[in-house]
């Protein structure tokens, strides 16, 4: 257990204690954020996966035909999941910055999200 001296009462409620170290007024929790990152990185592994998926399409195609009808579908999913990648950073970045601009970048975030489910459901 840490000593009184190494620790400070919070001014944001009675009983919330935090290190000394962190200054006052800087432990903001933003919940958005953290799904914003966690939405940044889920959609940033799949474009990647995709994209390796789409080079060895593009490699073997030429072997096997198959693969290169695959091709237009497999290079929509991976623009689509690139574009929403692209997308969820602006909105964790101005999540992150507080902009004024970071509820315009989450609503259109939402819409992204939306259109590439219906995309992939209809």
């Amino acid at each position: 257990m840490r000593s009184a001296s190494s620790l400070e009462r919070c001014n944001n409620g009675p009983g919330v204690i935090i290190p000394a170290w962190i200054p006052l007024g800087s432990v903001i929790v933003r919940p958005l954020a953290v799904v914003n990152g966690v939405l940044l990185g889920s959609l940033s592994s799949i474009f990647l996966g995709l994209a390796v998926v789409v080079f060895i399409f593009y490699v073997l195609g030429t072997e096997n035909p198959a693969l290169r009808d695959e091709l237009p579908a497999l290079w929509i999913s991976t623009l689509g999941f690139g574009a929403l990648a692209a997308i969820s950073a602006w909105a964790f970045v101005g999540q992150l910055k507080t902009t004024f601009w970071r509820w315009y970048a989450e609503v259109v975030l939402i819409l992204a999200l939306s259109g590439m489910g219906w995309y992939f459901l209809v």
